[in-house]
């Protein structure tokens, strides 16, 4: 019972987060309002919830699914928290995942053909023709990287 009343702590945590976003958005603020309103609000939150995790982290036995999302939230706490420092990110990535998801959605074998080129990049180099040949035309590669079409990667209109 204890486990789960953390995880329930951990959420609002997250929630409050979320309330100064919505705020944000009620309030129609620019990006220097919304880095504001964040500084003022949210970086306090997200201070007292990174102390949290550290508290609760030895709590829980290691290996279990609380321990690891601890560990990859305190390893990652300055990308996580890059958005406090900027107006112009959002909060989470979910507007790009629906866009990607969405391209997926209309060609399915996209991802398939993207990750065949991940062995190239970690090598390094130009990746085989024959897998650059399957890849869509609105995907390309450069230097080993895939460029996702522009509507994928366009800005989140706000």
């Amino acid at each position: 019972m204890g486990r789960f009343i953390g995880e329930v702590e951990a959420l609002l945590y997250y929630g409050l987060l979320c309330d100064v976003e919505a705020e944000a958005r009620e309030q129609r603020l620019d990006a220097v309002g919304r880095q504001r309103l964040r500084a003022e609000h949210s970086r306090p939150v997200a201070e007292n919830l990174q102390k949290w995790l550290i508290l609760h982290r030895s709590k829980v036995p290691d290996g279990s699914a609380t321990a690891k999302a601890i560990g990859y939230s305190s390893g990652r706490r300055e990308a996580l928290t890059r958005y406090l420092d900027d107006g112009d990110l959002p909060i989470d990535n979910n507007w790009l995942e629906n866009r990607i998801r969405r391209w997926l959605s209309e060609d399915p074998t996209a991802l398939y053909r993207i990750t065949a080129c991940r062995p190239a990049r970690r090598r390094h180099h130009e990746p085989d023709p024959i897998r650059q040949a399957q890849l869509p035309r609105s995907v390309s590669l450069s230097q080993g990287r895939a460029r996702v079409p522009a509507d994928a990667a366009g800005k989140q209109n706000r």
